[in-house]
This record gives structure tokens, C-alpha cells and sequence, in this order.
């Protein structure tokens, strides 16, 4: 390529590349590459070749040598490990949610005993929540994989191992799932090999890896000014209230009406007979009540906290509100157990299905609380002391 479209075109990628780099040398390549397409025009040689020798060089970088990624060998590890490992436990969390939220099995039937959605505007996420799963899982056996390498031999043969007999157990119990009568053996088989693998492969690749120097700890937070802390604890206090609020009208008007035909509100809870009825209600006010009352003790205890903390972060208030609204959303099912069963008994034909309100609540939920492990488990992002 010659000429100014071409040696734009190229100074652009070579940017983009150099962005792929570790902060401590992304900057001195990026200008020695730009200023070779620079010297590349004044040459009339092609510029194309600074490009795919920038690629080249981007894709085989080591990129965890300490002169490259500013860190001692043994925290890259490390880093890597807790990044599998909250991968990992993630897939675990979008896999069992999959299956428990409905969708297809692998011989293209619908699962049984899981709610289905009632509806097909929702089908390409039944499809695509077990893609993100497998994803999760095959980036978090690869995280590990690239720490094992740096760890030691012990390492390599311990996830080698636990790589293939995970392969294998997947395979059994992808099997088993296919077989209604298997389904909740397979299920639970499915879930053991996959927690099983995260801490096989993740505590093994941890305990193998050199002795750790002395960790890198990002500087201490800039102060925030009490109001701050205040207006952040108080907005998340109202979207975890909304939560609750969210899955109570679920509870309470979408999902009978996903369960029934051609009915209103009304008619479906006067055809229920009165111990039905209340009973059924009862149990998700018990339900709203219980987690807007726990939401106001967290209130307290976040309020508390940023008032008598001299070093204040974000960070664990989200953490814990992420655990909050996963648990939250995981007992909303059980609380509308009781009213779904007494429709299904009384107002055929029962559709079996979720509104697809509740549908996209559950999967909320489910990004909480993989939000929520990687927040706890995955590495804290470099200080810039540490990248410089």
C-alpha cells in the first residue's frame, strides 16, 4: 500500500494493535510502528508490512514476562488462576440457569420438569444463555491453562488431567440429560463436573505456582466526601427495592396470566377458591416483605460502614447488592410455587409457561451473581503504578 488513504488505513491498525499490548510497552510500540509507517511512505515501501508485522508481533508476545507485563511471574499466574476460576463458576451459573429456565435439550425436545417461556421473541436467548455458558467455561479452562504453563510441571499435569476427565464427565452427563427419566441425575451430574473442574483445575494451578512475593495491592482509594457514599448506597437501596417490587407484580399478575388462557387478573384469582388464594398470596408477600426488610438492614449496614470508613470503595457495596438480588430472584420462584400449583389445579389448560417478565428476571439474577463472583474472586485491576 502507498499513499495517504493507505498509510491512514495503516497507522490505524497499527493503533489498534498496539492497544492489545501490556501498558508497559504498548506506548514505545505504538510509536516506533506509527513512525515506521511514517518512514515507510517516505520510502515508497508498502505499508502494509509494518501492519502484519505489528500482528505478528502482538500475537506472539510473551506477554507474561515481567519486563512485559510488569509484574513478577508468580502474581501473572496467580492473576490468571482467580480469572479462571471466577470464569468457571460463572459457566456453572449460566449453565444451571439454562436448564433450569427452560429451552432445549440436546436431542432438540423440551426440557422436562423446566419452566418454559411462553413465548418465541425470547427463543434466541434460550439459545444464546448456553453459548455465553460454554464460552464462560472454555475461557476459564484456557485462563488456567495459561497460568499452569508459568506455574510448574505438577501444574500442567494436574490440569491436563482435570481438563480431560471434566471432558469426559461433561460428555456423561450431556448423555444423561438427553434421557427424560436421567434428566435430574444428569442435572446434578452436569453441575458436580463443573464445580468440580473450577476447583481441580483453579486450586491446584494456585497451590503449584511458586511462592508469591508480596502482593500487588492498588494505592488506597481517593477520599469521598460523605454525601458521595451516602448517594451511592442510598441509588442502589432504591434499585434493589425495585427489584423486589419487579418480582413481586411478576409473581402476582404476569405470571398468572403466562399460565392461563384468555383470562384477566380478576377472573383468575376468583377462580381459585378462597384457601388457594390466600395462601398462594401469602407466600410472596412473605417473600416481598422479607427482602424489603433485608434490603432496609442492608441499608443500614452500608450507610454505617461509609460513615465510620476512612477508606471507601465501591467496589464491596456493589458486591454485596449483587448478592442480595441474586438470592433475592433464586427464592422468587419458590415463592410463587404455591399460587402456580393452585392455578395449574383449577384453570386448565395450563400453559406451564413464565412470563417473559420473569423470564428476564431470572436471567438478572443470574448476571448478579456471576457479576458477584467475579467481582470476588477475579484479580483487582492493576494500579497504574504497577503498569508503568
Amino acid at each position: 500500500m502507498s499513499g495517504p488513504a493507505p498509510v491512514r488505513l495503516s497507522a490505524a491498525l497499527v493503533r489498534l494493535t498496539a492497544s492489545t499490548l501490556p501498558p508497559v510497552v504498548r506506548d514505545r510500540f505504538r510509536e516506533e510502528w506509527l513512525a515506521d509507517v511514517a518512514g515507510s511512505r517516505e520510502l515508497g515501501l508498502p505499508s502494509s508490512g509494518v501492519v502484519w508485522g505489528a500482528a505478528l508481533f502482538s500475537l506472539t508476545l510473551n506477554r507474561a514476562a515481567p519486563e512485559v507485563s510488569g509484574l513478577p511471574i508468580t502474581e501473572t499466574v496467580h492473576r490468571r488462576a482467580r480469572w479462571g476460576i471466577a470464569l468457571l463458576c460463572s459457566s456453572v451459573v449460566w449453565g444451571m440457569g439454562s436448564f433450569l429456565l427452560g429451552g432445549v435439550r440436546p436431542d432438540g425436545g423440551a426440557q422436562p420438569g423446566a419452566a418454559t417461556v411462553t413465548t418465541a421473541a425470547l427463543a434466541p436467548l434460550t439459545f444464546l444463555v448456553p453459548i455465553l455458558a460454554a464460552l464462560c467455561a472454555v475461557a476459564g479452562v484456557a485462563q488456567l491453562w495459561r497460568a499452569a504453563f508459568h506455574a510448574s510441571t505438577l501444574a500442567i499435569i494436574t490440569a491436563a488431567l482435570a481438563t480431560a476427565g471434566f471432558t469426559t464427565a461433561a460428555a456423561l452427563a450431556m448423555s444423561l440429560l438427553a434421557s427424560s427419566a436421567s434428566f435430574p441425575l444428569g442435572l446434578a451430574a452436569l453441575a458436580a463436573v463443573l464445580l468440580l473442574a473450577a476447583l481441580v483445575c483453579g486450586l491446584a494451578t494456585l497451590a503449584f505456582a511458586p511462592a508469591r512475593y508480596a502482593p500487588v495491592f492498588p494505592p488506597p482509594a481517593p477520599f469521598r466526601p460523605r454525601w458521595h457514599r451516602r448517594t451511592v448506597v442510598v441509588s442502589i437501596t432504591a434499585a434493589l427495592l425495585g427489584v423486589v417490587g419487579f418480582g413481586a407484580v411478576d409473581l402476582l399478575v404476569w405470571g398468572p396470566l403466562s399460565a392461563t388462557e384468555s383470562l384477566t387478573v380478576a377472573e383468575i384469582y376468583a377462580a381459585l377458591s378462597p384457601a388457594d388464594r390466600s395462601a398462594g398470596i401469602a407466600s410472596i408477600v412473605v417473600w416481598a416483605v422479607f427482602w424489603g426488610v433485608l434490603v432496609l438492614g442492608w441499608l443500614a449496614a452500608a450507610m454505617f460502614f461509609s460513615q465510620k470508613a476512612d477508606v471507601w470503595t465501591v467496589r464491596p457495596v456493589v458486591t454485596s447488592a449483587l448478592v442480595v438480588v441474586s438470592a433475592a430472584v433464586f427464592f422468587q420462584f419458590w415463592a410463587g410455587f404455591s399460587l402456580g400449583m393452585s392455578i395449574a389445579d383449577t384453570i386448565p389448560p395450563y400453559s406451564g409457561g413464565i412470563s417473559v417478565a420473569g423470564y428476564l428476571y431470572a436471567l438478572g439474577g443470574q448476571l448478579a451473581l456471576a457479576g458477584a463472583i467475579c467481582l470476588v474472586v477475579a484479580p483487582r485491576r492493576l494500579p497504574a503504578l504497577a503498569a508503568a
